[in-house]
């Protein structure tokens, strides 16, 4: 849901502005473009303790699932942050922004469709098994 909401209004662009005064200046990146990461790196902080927390005292299934989505979470912030970097970073000729760029907006959002999908298959697998059909 936090990946979609960003994705949808741009929170991260919007706060690497917001926070651009406070990075440094002197880098051949522009400073609010390291300001985006820092904002997915305080949710990433806090979800991944509160992910800690509960899985501590889970049992194995819903961990493994739990996990599986963590990883796409992971790939997820791959193309958000390593891909948009890389992006900003030095001189590219126009071609080469647009696929870049291409690469960065397809892989989240195909990151995301994936963990949407085994969202749904993990709640479909879970829904048959509490509820077993009867013959």
């Amino acid at each position: 849901l936090v990946l979609v909401a960003d994705n949808a209004l741009e929170v991260h662009e919007k706060f690497g502005f917001a926070v651009a005064r406070w990075m440094p200046q002197t880098l051949p990146i522009e400073p609010h473009h390291l300001g985006e990461p820092l904002l997915f790196a305080i949710i990433g902080g806090v979800w991944l303790v509160g992910l800690a927390l509960s899985l501590k005292a889970s049992r194995i299934r819903p961990v493994i699932n739990s996990l599986l989505i963590a990883a796409c979470v992971g790939a997820t912030a791959v193309f958000g942050i390593m891909v948009d970097e890389m992006v900003v970073y030095g001189p590219h000729t126009p071609a080469m922004t647009q696929v870049e760029a291409f690469i960065e907006d397809g892989g989240e959002f195909g990151m995301i469709v994936i963990a949407f999908l085994l969202t749904v298959a993990i709640f479909e697998v879970e829904r048959g098994r509490a509820h077993p059909a009867t013959g």
